[in-house]
């Protein structure tokens, strides 16, 4: 670790037209706040004025420095550590005029432990010494690795999975009493009141309750990749049925039936390489922190078609991107049960509708099990399903979610 890296690690800084209600309130604000600001602005001024004159720094290999070495050493250099996060772990003040506070920090290449000694004089807190261990350089291969892998593993699905959403081409919203049955006519799947000796399989609404029936060989039904029995079975969200080329997928409620409709033959299939995203960048991978609402408050939220979907207002996620402080909010389908550990982020941000998606990005994380911690990675953001068909329904983007700033992470637009 280099002297200036040492430099960015002090917990220096403060403004006396600042005030703040007691003492505790104010040293955090020196670690958090000002002192990032200090240093990514090379303010050798207020510097000066926050080292007391018999500062010492050590850093990790045992290297001592003066007040004098650390202003001139700023003085002439520059450094921006990215996104940089300091946590508290301890912080204690004796008898009102000694403090130490301790802490971890992160920056988007290595991480450090730290103890911070200040005292108290004519009312204003100045660093008298500092000790930094720890310091350990991040992994920045195995996340881009993961990264990639994540991309891959992305572009796959859309080139071969039977419901990749290139493969989308018909939506049917289906309120019929009686049976309906499905039939391949002139390349595409269509549905109809009138039997059909060619008819793949049926569907039925029996007092609010669909169901499927196979009528043609080779036809079947899957729930969460297994196939089930032959004969009719109550329809469950998200099933598949697989009628020569075609994959239906199902959303049943109680009055209406949505079926999705895909073809694996559709050119945009057969001319699909990979999605189109920027470069991989470390500063958009972040440690944010999750305020959650008590309790959560179901809303329902538009989407693309002028329709709504409920989903329950969770929880805001606080972050830091290139010093720049940043929330939003996230939302959840289920508080319990499956999908329960799920957050929703719907955004946009300065690359929307030039760059990236008009309507917006989504950003999919699960929930840490303890802790209000928790990672976030905009390399990973994906885009509405609507961008590839109209088959879908997707939300559109809060207000509160709208991000002052440009994220160039994740995927970019789709052009056919």
């Amino acid at each position: 670790m280099n002297k200036l890296q040492v430099l960015f690690l002090l917990l220096l800084t403060t403004f006396a037209s600042i005030s703040f209600a007691n003492d505790e309130q104010e040293l955090r604000h020196i670690k958090t706040v000002l002192w990032p600001q200090a240093y990514r602005t090379q303010d050798v001024e207020l510097l000066d004025s926050l080292l007391h004159d018999s500062f010492v720094v050590i850093n990790d290999s045992g290297e001592r420095s003066s007040k004098q070495d650390e202003l001139e050493y700023i003085r002439n250099n520059t450094w921006n550590p990215g996104n940089f996060r300091y946590r508290i772990d301890s912080l204690e003040i004796y008898g009102n005029s000694f403090a130490i506070v301790s802490g971890t920090g992160t920056t988007d290449t290595y991480t450090y432990t730290s103890s911070n000694a200040l005292i108290k004089e004519n009312g204003q807190w100045r660093a008298v010494s500092s000790h930094v261990s720890g310091v350990k350089n991040k992994d920045q291969d195995a996340w881009l690795k993961s990264v990639h892998a994540a991309w891959a593993e992305e572009d796959n699905e859309f080139k071969n999975s039977p419901t990749s959403p290139l493969a989308g081409t018909l939506r049917f919203e289906i309120d019929e009493t009686g049976p309906v049955y499905f039939t391949e006519n002139a390349g595409q799947l269509e549905w109809s009141l009138d039997p059909a000796d060619d008819a793949a399989f049926s569907v039925l609404n029996n007092e609010g309750q669909w169901s499927w029936t196979g009528l043609a060989t080779g036809t079947s039904l899957m729930r969460q990749d297994k196939v089930l029995p032959p004969g009719t079975t109550m329809l469950d969200f998200g099933d598949l049925a697989k009628a020569g080329r075609f994959t239906v997928e199902f959303y049943p409620v109680k009055d209406t039936l949505t079926a999705l409709v895909f073809d694996p033959e559709t050119q945009r299939i057969k001319d699909f390489k990979t999605l189109d995203r920027f470069e991989a960048n470390p500063k958009f991978a972040v440690t944010a922190t999750l305020e959650r609402f008590e309790p959560p408050e179901q809303l329902e939220l538009i989407t693309a078609i002028q329709r709504v979907k409920k989903r329950y207002r969770y929880a805001r996620l606080h972050f830091e991107i290139d010093g720049t402080a940043l929330e939003l909010t996230a939302y959840k389908h289920a508080l319990e049960g499956e999908g329960s550990n799920e957050l929703f982020i719907p955004f946009t941000d300065k690359t929307t509708g030039k760059y990236t998606y008009g309507g917006g990005r989504y950003l999919i994380v699960e929930e840490p099990p303890d802790g209000d911690e928790i990672q976030i990675d905009f390399n990973l953001v994906i885009n509405p399903l609507c961008t590839y068909a109209p088959i879908y329904n997707c939300i559109v983007p809060t207000r509160e979610n709208k991000l002052p700033i440009a994220i160039q992470a994740g995927v970019r637009k789709y052009h056919e």
